[in-house]
């Protein structure tokens, strides 16, 4: 399921819903255009954050954090951009349908950790791991999955 997208510029929401910073992760050979295309940005300086516009049409969408992460030297491997936005759901829908629009495609659950696995970023236990600790609310197996993961 996963290696048919494996060429695709992917994007979803990489924080928890309702939270008051949503976090846009956007990553893909096509990271750096399409980021470029919404915010009207040129150039990418690694791990270096700017404030940026979101723009629509000449409408500001939102005014955010930029982060952008060259390859391989991200999460995944590949080059990223992580857009921190302001946190309300419908705000972050907004956001990416936009970038669906720009040519990125709804990333699938795990499809990032996929990406690290497959670049060679993390092993699969500690993608298993990391799992685990994203979606538990047991304090022990919380534990367990820290040490795994890091």
């Amino acid at each position: 399921m996963y290696f048919d997208r494996i060429n695709k510029t992917i994007c979803a929401l990489a924080t928890s819903s309702g939270s008051s910073i949503g976090i846009i992760r956007i990553s893909g050979k096509d990271s750096f255009k399409i980021a470029s295309s919404v915010c009207n940005v040129r150039s990418f300086e690694h791990m270096k954050a700017r404030l940026v516009s979101i723009k629509d049409h000449g409408k500001t969408l939102e005014k955010c954090l930029m982060l952008p992460f060259k390859s391989p030297k991200s999460f995944t491997g590949e080059d990223v951009v992580e857009l921190h936005i302001h946190g309300s759901n419908k705000n972050g829908e907004e956001i990416i349908s936009f970038l669906l629009e720009k040519g990125a495609v709804l990333a699938l659950r795990g499809e990032f950790s996929f990406r690290a696995v497959l670049n060679s970023k993390m092993e699969l236990t500690q993608a298993l791991a990391l799992n685990t600790l994203i979606t538990s609310s047991n304090p022990v197996s919380i534990e367990l999955s820290r040490k795994a993961a890091f």
